[in-house]
Parts: C-alpha cells; structure tokens; sequence
C-alpha cells in the first residue's frame, strides 16, 4: 500500500518552515488526514537511527516508543504527509493508519502535529510555530 492524503489537503508554502499541509476546505475532528504507506518506510532500532541521522542530510521520521523509529524511504513528492509540520498548539496527531485531526480545522488552516510527542528525548529543534503557547524550543518526550 502507498501513501495516501486526504483529497481536502494540499501542499503550500508554510509560515512555519518551507512546505506545509493546509486545509482546503473544513476538516471535521476524528477525519483521517494520511494514511501510512507500509512500503514508504522502514523501522530502525535507536542505534539504526542514529546512525543514519549522522550521514543523512534531511529525513522524516517518527519515534515510535520502545527504541524503534520509522523513517520514510521515499520523497516528500512521493509522499507529502512527510510536508507535516511541527506546532505547540497542533490539530492533529498520529494513529494507527496515520494522521488524524483531533479538532475541527477550517478552510486554509495549516495542519500541524506536536513533533515532541513521535520524537526520542535526545532530539530538540527551534520551533517557528510562532503559537500563544510556543515552548521556542521543542524536545523530543518518547
């Protein structure tokens, strides 16, 4: 199965950081908005990943708990969930298939997940989110 993303998205320039998910018309709580494609990935274990951080440019991945990682072996073009980007007041988070909407998002509204919450404590980035509530710098709790 390939990646899939909510006819209602598509890909624009971000405030936050270069690309980014928006609404393109109104996205009901509890929608679907990806769904995880089983061939676009691999798991890593902690030490795998860390590794491959150390070579790689850029990357898209997840912390899944438990020292494993999934890392997204395809383009962003191939699969642009991967466009996801990070807020300290997200409307949206992962599920088993996923990416979810845990609130009602409008028309235009970016859609972004808490990247603290899929990322190991030893990672942290500057945010840009630029929310009531931005923590300014992120760090990874799984």
């Amino acid at each position: 199965m390939r990646a899939w993303l909510n006819q209602k998205i598509e890909v624009r320039p971000s405030p936050i950081e270069g690309q980014g998910l928006f609404a393109k018309e109104p996205i009901a709580r509890g929608e679907q908005l990806t769904r995880n494609g089983e061939d676009d990935y691999v798991t890593m274990t902690d030490a795998e990943f860390e590794a491959f951080t150390k070579t790689a440019t850029s990357y898209d991945a997840v912390a899944l708990g438990n020292g494993l990682h999934r890392v997204s072996t395809v383009s962003r073009d191939q699969d642009p969930s991967n466009y996801g980007n990070h807020s300290c007041d997200p409307n949206a988070d992962t599920n088993a298939e996923g990416l979810v909407a845990i609130r009602d998002i409008k028309a235009d509204e970016e859609i972004t997940c808490d990247y603290a919450l899929h990322s190991s404590k030893s990672w942290s980035m500057i945010c840009n989110c630029g929310t009531q509530n931005c923590r300014k710098i992120v760090r990874g709790v799984v």
